[in-house]
């Protein structure tokens, strides 16, 4: 398991190598410091990039961080269904979510 130096330099040096990602941020527990570190806190990390479509194409960019246990694509998630697919499953009925 990396240390949180080895983290940081491997998600820092991805922004600098990569002339695509335009600003690196670190977001969640990490950079609250009201809360105690533990091996447990993960790494959210978000880049913001000049070209997402190469980047949301292929997924294997991440693997460079080590192997998946999740992975989340909230652009291909449904989580609450649009007003299109209720009216679509509601036919004559009205639905209010």
């Amino acid at each position: 398991m990396r240390n949180e130096t080895e983290m940081m330099e491997l998600i820092l040096h991805k922004a600098i190598k990569d002339e695509r990602i335009r600003a690196v941020l670190m977001t969640g527990l990490r950079v609250n410091p009201n809360v105690k570190k533990d091996i447990f806190q993960d790494y959210d990390i978000a880049y913001i990039v000049s070209d997402i479509e190469s980047f949301t194409a292929n997924h294997r960019w991440v693997d460079r961080f080590g192997p998946r246990i999740m992975m989340q694509i909230p652009e291909d998630m449904v989580v609450y269904p649009s007003s299109s697919q209720c009216e679509e499953k509601a036919g004559d009925r009205l639905f209010v979510i």
